[in-house]
Parts: C-alpha cells; structure tokens; sequence
C-alpha cells in the first residue's frame, strides 16, 4: 500500500511538472488582444480615411489639429459601430413588423377600391339621370358656352364675320360629340374638344385681333357699368377710344414683356454655361496648350495620373471597410435610451 502511494505521488509530481512546462509555453493573452485592437484601429482609419481627407482640404488644419480630428473621427466612428451593434437587430424586428403593417394596408386599399369603383358607377348613373333631364339641344347651347368662354372669351369681337361663323360650327359639332358620348366617357371627350379648338382659335389669334377684340370686350363692359345712365353715341365712342388706347399700351408692355423674358432666358443660359464642370475643363484645356510649357506640362499630366491613382484606392478601400463588420475594442459611449 506504501509502495503505490509513492507511484502515486510520484505521478501527480511528473503530471504537474508538465502542466507548469505547457502553460510556460503558451503565448500571453495580452498580445493577442492586443492585434485585435490593431486590427480594429486599421479597419477604423480606413473608414474615415476618405472623411478626413475633406477636412483636410477643406480646413487645412495643422499636424495637432489633424491628430485631434483623426481621433474625434475614429470615436464618432466607434459610436456608430455600438450604436448598430444594439440596434441594428432592433431596427430589423421593427422593419419586419412595418412589411406586415404594409401587406395588411395594401389588403385595406384593396377594398377601399372596391368601394371607390361601386361610387363611381353610382355617380355615372345620377349622371345619366340628370342628362336625360335635359334636352340635347340644352345640352348642347350648355358646352357650346363654355367652350367658348374657354377659347374666345375675350377676343370673339376681334374676329371677322367669316372666322365667327367657322368657329360657331366647330364648337357645335364638338359640343355634339360630347352629348352623344357615353356618360363614362364624356368628360375625356369634353376634355379632347377643348384642346383641339384651343390650337385652332391660338392659329386665329394675331396681335391686332387680341388687340381688336379685347378692345371690344372692355368697351361692352365699361359702357354696362355706366347703365343707370343713358349714354349718347359719341359718349360711347369716346369710352371705345379710350379703352382702345388702354389695350394698345397693354399690348405694348406684354410684348416688351415677352422680348425681356425671351432675353432673360438667353442670359442665364450663357451664364450658365460658363460654371458648368463642362467649361471648366476646357479651360484648364486651353491653359496647358496656350499657356504651359512642354516641361510643366509633363509635369500636370503626371500629377494628374497620381492623384487619380490615389484617389480610386481610397474609394476601393472605402467600399471594402463598408462590407466588413468590425467590433469594436472598448466599451460603447452610446447611452441606451429608457
């Protein structure tokens, strides 16, 4: 019994000799989360690299403050990875509920729809009652009127004889095509007529006819509010003088006022066209031909080259940071809210 107690213990020395040898051989924890902080920093400059490089164009600050920035940036960065750390999972939980939120609102649309058509058919069929009310010829004076009100209402008086007479019948064979459409479909109807006679009384209206009729119309007006009193020929012929005067000034000035507007337009596009990057380009194209010798010329074109070089590198690194998920080493600064 003696004898396997001494095996025994001298076993359990031999077995801890090894352990003490083994554990003396392993690497130290420190270092190791040492690189990991290493590699988290790396990750984290090349984040921000190309934000404090418009910092550093923009402020030209000196080496201090250009530490201070990196360090401010790299914090802002940390803050921004903890904050997605922690809520990154919540956001997703609250987008999930949204998406059934909106498949249960597009299912509510749907329905809404269903009512909407049912409504509209009704309104069809009130209006189908009220135009059996009236007469087609009611019905017609009624769209002739406001077609007219529409293209010619303060012009019709600058017309000759025969372009009233032509327009009279183009306005009642619209004003037909609208009282024998469908009633689904004649407010479309109403709506193409209209354009169409709007284009042919534009062609008709010359300056001098806006002019007469306008003068016409201001004329009618101006001797109707005058009714409580009777008015003799000449008196009315003085008024149609003086609000002819009045439309040929305001003539005058909307034609001054459409020149200064065509020259405003040409203007600022002129202007426009020397601060586009368009123009700027060739600008600096024609300071390296006209204006730079063969030698600085060389010169521009390899800066140039390494600038482009440097700046699609950064680009590159700054897309492949956006891909990776760094963690950061330290504890968050961001506060979790109540």
């Amino acid at each position: 019994m003696n004898r396997n107690a001494k095996w025994i213990a001298a076993a359990l020395v031999v077995s801890a000799t090894f352990c003490a040898t083994f554990a003396l051989a392993q690497p130290a924890a420190e270092p190791s989360a040492k690189t990991g902080e290493d590699d988290w920093m790396t990750r984290a400059k090349a984040a921000i690299s190309r934000t404090l490089s418009r910092y550093i164009y923009q402020y030209k600050p000196g080496p201090e403050q250009k530490a201070k920035l990196e360090k401010v940036l790299i914090a802002q960065y940390k803050d921004l990875m903890d904050h997605d750390k922690v809520y990154a999972p919540k956001t997703k939980v609250v987008d999930d509920k949204i998406a059934v939120l909106q498949k249960e609102i597009a299912a509510l649309n749907k329905q809404k729809a269903v009512y909407t058509d049912k409504r509209t058919e009704l309104l069809l069929d009130h209006k189908a009652e009220l135009n059996n009310v009236f007469t087609d010829e009611q019905r017609t004076a009624s769209v002739i009127k406001y077609l007219k009100s529409l293209t010619t209402y303060r012009y019709w008086g600058g017309l000759t004889k025969a372009q009233q007479a032509d327009l009279t019948a183009q306005f009642e064979a619209a004003a037909l095509k609208v009282v024998q459409a469908k009633p689904e479909e004649s407010d479309n109807v109403l709506s193409t007529v209209r354009r169409e006679l709007q284009k042919s009384v534009q062609e008709l209206l010359t300056p001098e006819t806006r002019q007469r009729g306008e003068t016409q119309y201001l004329a009618d007006s101006t001797v109707r509010s005058f009714y409580r009193v009777k008015l003799t020929d000449a008196q009315k012929e003085q008024i149609r003088e003086l609000c002819n005067q009045a439309t040929k000034r305001k003539s005058e000035l909307y034609a001054k006022y459409r020149q200064l507007d065509k020259d405003r337009d040409s203007i600022r596009k002129a202007m426009y066209k020397y601060s586009t990057s368009e123009y700027a380009r060739k600008l600096r194209a024609e300071v390296s031909e006209k204006v730079l010798t063969d030698e600085q010329r060389k010169a521009n074109s390899s800066r140039s080259s390494r600038y482009r070089s440097s700046k699609s590198s950064r680009r590159s690194s700054g897309t492949s940071s956006r891909k990776s998920s760094p963690t950061p080493p330290k504890a968050s600064r961001t506060k979790t809210p109540n």
